[in-house]
């Protein structure tokens, strides 16, 4: 009987499906493949919780800034200074002598540093203490503050600021306060040429008291030191190997009388024979299995990309605006007439009625407008003052800010779409009638032009001994 060889049996070494041990070989690089699309998910919702974190962080952190640089800011503050002095409104308490109104301590290891300022209120005045409120009590009220990094009973390391011994926790996540007092060393009366801890300060016995008619002290608050998260970008770690199938298969020719016929014969795998490449469409199907595993990852990957690079830019714009929102404040205190005008009792000296064209704040420029944001653009609502393409307030670009059209900073890689804007109007005098209140309105781009931060703050500029009526 003479039989037909087959197309596998013709080539003596021919597979027409795999193997068992290919197979696996196929699974463990299958599972590989999944391993580091997990490690990349992982990864990139690591990476998303982190930027979460941090936006968190310099939320709290911008706060907290606000508030000690308030709340330092009023140090020596008491009124009425014809009929008050520090040494009758600032008893002796603790670590602080009578009349005093600042002093800290200093620490090389965390929790760091402590600084506790004290100042006088009147009833109505507006200055704010540690708790976001001010005085209205209706008579004179001391406050002490004290600003310190403190672990809470859950464990949880915090920035808290207490005011005559009740704890407001103002962020979350600080381990370090560090404070810097600057010093003029040289005498000189105006200027800063030094920054010392508390304890280099108490050494040199160097610290000042302000009191009615007398120079304020200098100080200068750098930085809280705040490790919240751990910010690390996570590194991927790819490990392969590369398996080579042990094929242990024996063929033996063998003429069959004269005939001359083929078989194969598999000494220690007889059934091999009967694989015709079913095998084959299983790690095909395994294969597609894994693609769309793939893609459905590298899908929620990118979505998640996009999110934490939205998140970014909104801080980057948030941070912008208010760098231009600070920057308004303090031109008011500083470089406006407006001190002048207030302590005149003729506020209204030192505004303008507003228009275009924009002016420029690095160029000296500014203006306090008689008409409010919305009086001057016709709008409904500061949001939408960016896109209505009203060419009206200040332009002004923050030290090392690169934007659209110019490289103020070429160490500086991140470009915003344009420069910050503010406007500055004056809304009417205090309640108590010994001051102004003037209200800044703000705002800025990140990368793009979709990308918006508006801000919005109230300034009140008081006068302890006003001349009302200009005489």
């Amino acid at each position: 009987m003479r039989t037909h060889p087959s197309q596998c049996d013709r080539a003596v070494h021919a597979q027409c499906g795999f193997t068992l041990v290919e197979l696996l070989v196929a699974l463990l690089i299958g599972l590989f493949l999944i391993g580091g699309l997990l490690t990349i998910v992982q990864d990139n919702k690591r990476s998303f919780s982190t930027q979460n974190q941090l936006a968190q962080l310099q939320d709290g952190e911008r706060l907290a800034m606000t508030m000690a640089t308030d709340v330092v800011q009023a140090t020596g503050y008491f009124p009425n200074p014809t009929a008050n002095t520090l040494a009758s409104l600032l008893p002796a308490a603790g670590a602080l002598a009578q009349g005093q109104t600042i002093t800290g301590t200093y620490s090389a290891a965390a929790p760091g540093d402590s600084i506790t300022v004290r100042y006088a209120t009147n009833s109505g005045d507006g200055i704010l203490n540690c708790s976001g409120s001010s005085n209205i009590s209706g008579a004179i009220a001391t406050y002490t503050n004290t600003f310190s990094v403190v672990v809470n009973a859950a464990g949880v390391s915090q920035l808290v600021c207490t005011m005559n011994g009740v704890q407001y926790p103002l962020v979350s996540g600080v381990t370090l306060l560090r404070v810097f007092y600057g010093v003029d060393t040289l005498g000189s009366g105006s200027n800063v040429d030094t920054y010392m801890t508390a304890a280099q300060r108490q050494q040199r016995r160097y610290l000042h008291d302000r009191g009615a008619g007398h120079r304020g002290r200098r100080l200068v608050q750098r930085h809280f030191g705040g490790a919240a998260a751990d910010l690390h970008q996570p590194a991927l770690h790819r490990s392969g190997a590369r398996a080579e199938p042990d094929h242990r298969l024996s063929a033996q020719r063998r003429h069959h009388e004269r005939h001359g016929d083929l078989s194969m014969q598999q000494r220690r795998h007889p059934s091999s024979v009967r694989q015709t490449g079913f095998v084959l469409i299983s790690s095909l199907l395994l294969l597609l299995v894994v693609t769309i595993m793939a893609l459905s990852m590298f899908r929620s990957f990118g979505i998640q990309e996009k999110i934490a690079g939205n998140m970014r830019e909104k801080q980057r714009a948030l941070q912008a605006a208010v760098s231009a929102q600070q920057y308004a404040e303090w031109w008011i205190a500083n470089l406006s007439v407006a001190p002048r005008a207030v302590a005149q009792g003729v506020a209204s000296a030192a505004d303008i009625s507003c228009s275009a064209p924009l002016l420029d704040a690095n160029l000296g420029q500014g203006q306090i407008c008689l008409n409010t944001l919305l009086g001057a653009t016709g709008l409904a609502s500061a949001a939408v003052w960016p896109t209505a393409g009203t060419n009206i307030g200040v332009q002004y670009t923050p030290p090392g800010f690169n934007y659209t059209g110019s490289d103020t900073n070429a160490a500086v890689s991140d470009i915003y779409y344009a420069r910050p804007r503010f406007y500055i109007a004056d809304i009417g005098a205090l309640a108590t009638g010994r001051g102004e209140v003037y209200q800044v309105d703000a705002y800025s781009y990140g990368l793009s032009s979709s990308t918006l931060a508006v801000v919005e703050s109230t300034v009140a500029v008081t006068c302890t001994v006003c001349n009302v009526g200009g005489l």
